[in-house]
């Protein structure tokens, strides 16, 4: 076994773009594209000047100082005045999702609600602004946050490596559903499709986040990464689930290294296949821009929860050692102590109507023989624990920093998936 401190490889080896956490952290989510232009399509019912110049004092108060122009097309509507209704039906077929800036004069607001009907009877996602409430800033801020992360998921490509795991039976989603619900493209991807990993170069690159003087014990585990860092590359995937148990049966080699090393490089992947996980850790990276720890439930007390598994994004780590996988005892796996103080645990349903959010207190980072090698204790209500045991959604749920609960939670409401405890 090896160890070191994770504000080391924090600070030399990993990635600027690495969002990571600790609980000064004020979780600020930064917009995927920036665009340093906000387009905001102008809905009035003439073309007088007044109501113009009352339109830009609005937009640029609530976009606190962002420069904006008001363009003929986009997904952003300021709602001027009211008999505007019509003027939306050209937008349709360009965006997915819309966000709608009302105020109460001029009959805007009674615009807005004909048209957000309109808009959701024709399955588009909805998300509606109070221009001139006292939270509209932060209320602006959020929506574009929100439907950025929407617009990321719906381009989304995705890939299973191998097959869903055989024990997963509640953990996978059909690629006609995910393109329904999200617009996401998923497919599978054979092992025997990919050139065997032994045929792949060590990655430097990927040896640099572990100590120098043990490379020689990643060489094997080095190429899995290579292979799979390639097929993302090759592929233009936003997230991959990986099918691992099969690797270590056959070549003695897992995983767990390249997963964590991917997680915390910003690209998603997921553990056994499984495509529940996937999809939930592609959201949470959409909305908060990190990617949250998968792990199993190893033990559910009246107030405590037990997860553990054999791999964690390295950047939620705040130290980690190298050791065996559980379940086998060959290759290679982490056990680490994640940062965060507070943390969420959410799962998603296989069917995408529902999902499980659970909040609670690292209570303890224990080490225990029974189970996989990360490993935390969740200090949370009995009330929660109570839900879980009786109406689980399944057994891996992912674990994120508790301060992106409340977004977490609005973009379920925007993909109209309910809450269920």
């Amino acid at each position: 076994m090896f160890y070191y401190k994770h504000i080391e490889i924090f600070f030399i080896f990993l990635p600027k773009f690495v969002i990571p956490y600790c609980d000064f952290y004020p979780g600020k989510l930064t917009r995927m594209n920036n665009e340093s232009v906000l387009k905001i399509s102008y809905l009035a019912s003439d073309s007088s000047a007044n109501k113009l110049a009352r339109a830009k004092e609005i937009i640029t108060e609530i976009s606190a100082g962002k420069a904006y122009e008001l363009v003929s097309e986009s997904a952003i509507l300021f709602i001027a005045t009211g008999g505007t209704e019509q003027k939306v039906l050209p937008l349709i077929e360009h965006y997915q999702a819309f966000i709608l800036i009302a105020h109460r004069e001029q009959n805007s607001w009674a615009a807005a609600m004909e048209i957000a009907a309109y808009l959701r009877d024709q399955n588009k996602k909805v998300l509606l602004i109070d221009a001139l409430s006292d939270d509209a800033i932060q209320d602006f801020e959020e929506a574009l946050k929100l439907k950025e992360a929407f617009d990321f998921l719906h381009q989304s490509k995705a890939a299973v490596v191998g097959e869903v795991s055989d024990w997963l039976i509640q953990s996978s989603i059909s690629e006609a559903l995910l393109k329904q619900k999200f617009g996401l493209q998923l497919q599978f991807i054979p092992w025997n499709e990919l050139p065997h990993h032994s045929t792949y170069e060590v990655n430097d690159a990927f040896l640099n986040y572990f100590p120098n003087n043990q490379k020689q014990q990643l060489l094997g585990t080095s190429r899995v990464f290579q292979q799979l860092n390639n097929l993302i590359n090759q592929k233009q995937l936003d997230a991959i689930s990986v099918e691992c148990f099969s690797l270590v049966n056959q070549d003695g080699v897992t995983a767990c290294l390249p997963l964590a090393v991917l997680n915390a490089q910003g690209k998603v992947a997921a553990c056994e296949g499984d495509i529940v996980s996937m999809i939930g850790k592609l959201i949470i990276k959409a909305i908060s821009g990190i990617i949250p720890w998968q792990a199993n439930i190893a033990e559910i007390k009246p107030t405590e929860i037990l997860f553990a598994h054999c791999t964690a994004p390295l950047n939620l780590l705040k130290e980690f050692e190298i050791t065996t996988h559980f379940e086998t005892g060959k290759g290679t796996a982490i056990k680490g102590q994640l940062e965060a103080k507070k943390l969420a645990a959410f799962r998603l349903d296989n069917k995408l109507e529902k999902y499980m959010l659970i909040e609670g207190r690292v209570k303890s980072t224990p080490s225990h023989s029974f189970a996989c090698r990360t490993q935390v204790i969740l200090e949370t209500s009995e009330e929660n624990c109570d839900s879980l045991k009786n109406k689980a959604l399944g057994n891996h749920h992912l674990l994120l920093p508790a301060i992106y609960a409340p977004i977490l939670k609005k973009f379920m409401q925007l993909l109209d998936i309910k809450e269920y405890i």
